[in-house]
């Protein structure tokens, strides 16, 4: 491909075009776009509106108003086609005030575009908005930490398909460091607050994850976490995954949806056998979710052995080749989830508002957003204590790095976990201390 840049920044592009045999494709924000159809993004681009062009990429899927529907239906009318190319310059400016919007407030804080990606449009998706807002507590996060610290991949880049905001990213970046991560995700919009937020060394590309954009053997490590299950094309998204990864590497593929268990969101599951009758020709182990939840409470990676038996669990985790497997049956050294600064479990918030006076402590009682959020994650009620009762000195200690066996054991429990650097994920000022 031929590269045309238009503003370059500590020796990245931010703004450029991608010239490829099958198309132009925009960069935005340092984010190559490669999913297609953004050719008004490159219009822009080229024309030196760069603002224009990052606000209608990040837009350019989300369902803002009736003109998204109506438009290409009186596009294919020859009567209404002048009236639908009005419409849709309309729908582009509005859109384009609501992105450039929300990027601006994104600056800070990541709130803003999350809430306009998943919740201020026409088709919200509320719990998946909930679902990024609380992702560092989750059980199947956990889950992921756990399979990750059994991996021992080798020195290529580990690619992440499915990384939507980059939680797992910016964790994989740390405990896997000095290896480069590579993140595919199709909305742009969550991948902007990736590279912005949580792992702005990583690389991010807007790509589909059923063709990577990657070159054969050129990876050491494949991780899809929680996205599989709502893929249709799930085989075409493994065997790309194999594609790219070195013989000698391997596949973490967790929170797989059990077809033979209730779930609160389905997506498109399948049971266990199936899911392990997707990987071609490689070692691989599969393991109940819960078993790795317990495994993990108690300071230990996957077992040696894959679970056994039926699996009741409503998820499962398959780990793949020796870059995966090489590790299991061991113990972890440090808690994986208190990488970067620690600070309370997203889902405890104060009782009041107020700041403790000198030597009250500090209550913290358990708020999850709504039943379906706790019936989605189940596993919460292992770990997550309904009130937490926390003495300003530990805060104290905590917020200046200071260890202590109190800070120790708050760690231990899943009450505190790390969070990264930037000011969109300060867990304190809500505290009041």
């Amino acid at each position: 491909m031929a590269l045309e840049a238009f503003e370059v920044a500590r020796d990245d592009v931010a703004y450029g075009v991608l010239h490829g045999p099958t198309g132009n494709y925009p960069i935005v924000a340092g984010i190559p776009v490669l999913r297609g159809g953004d050719e008004k993004v490159v219009d822009h681009l080229r024309s030196g509106d760069l603002a224009t062009a990052e606000a209608l990429a990040v837009v350019r899927d989300l369902p803002l108003s009736r003109l998204d529907a109506l438009g290409p239906a009186l596009a294919d009318l020859r009567p209404t086609r002048a009236l639908a190319r009005r419409l849709a310059v309309r729908r582009d400016r509005a859109a384009t005030a609501r992105a450039t919007e929300a990027l601006t407030a994104s600056v800070t804080d990541p709130d803003p575009l999350l809430q306009l990606a998943m919740v201020d449009h026409r088709k919200p998706n509320v719990e998946g908005y909930t679902y990024f807002r609380y992702r560092f507590g989750l059980p199947r996060h956990l889950v992921a930490l756990s399979a990750m610290s059994a991996a021992r991949p080798g020195p290529e880049p580990i690619v992440e398909i499915g990384c939507g905001a980059g939680h797992l990213t910016w964790q994989i970046a740390e405990l896997q460091a000095p290896r480069p991560v590579i993140a595919i995700e199709r909305e742009l919009s969550l991948l902007w607050i990736a590279r912005r937020h949580l792992a702005p060394d990583a690389g991010f590309v807007c790509a589909d994850a059923t063709a990577l954009p990657l070159a054969t053997a050129s990876c050491s490590l494949g991780v899809a976490v929680d996205v599989l299950s709502f893929i249709t094309a799930k085989a075409t998204a493994v065997r790309e995954l194999q594609r790219v990864v070195t013989p000698a590497g391997g596949l973490l593929l967790t929170s797989l949806i059990n077809a033979l268990a209730e779930h609160e969101y389905r997506g498109e599951p399948l049971a266990p056998q199936q899911w392990s009758g997707l990987i071609d020709g490689l070692e691989h182990r599969v393991y109940d979710d819960d078993e790795l939840l317990d495994r993990y409470l108690a300071g230990r990676g996957p077992a040696s052995e894959e679970s056994s038996g039926p699996i009741a669990s409503r998820t499962i985790t398959m780990l793949a080749g020796d870059a995966t497997l090489a590790g299991t049956g061991t113990s972890f050294e440090g808690w994986p989830h208190a990488t970067g600064r620690l600070g309370p479990h997203p889902l405890l918030a104060p009782v009041a508002d107020a700041s403790p006076g000198q030597g009250d402590e500090i209550i913290l009682q358990a708020r999850p957003p709504s039943p379906g959020f706790m019936r989605d994650n189940p596993g919460l009620q292992r770990y997550l204590p309904a009130e937490v009762r926390m003495d300003p000195n530990v805060i104290d200690d905590v917020r200046e790095g200071r260890a202590s066996p109190a800070v120790d054991a708050l760690v231990a429990g899943v009450i505190l976990l790390g969070y990264p650097g930037g000011p969109g994920f300060d867990p304190w000022p809500r505290i009041g201390r």
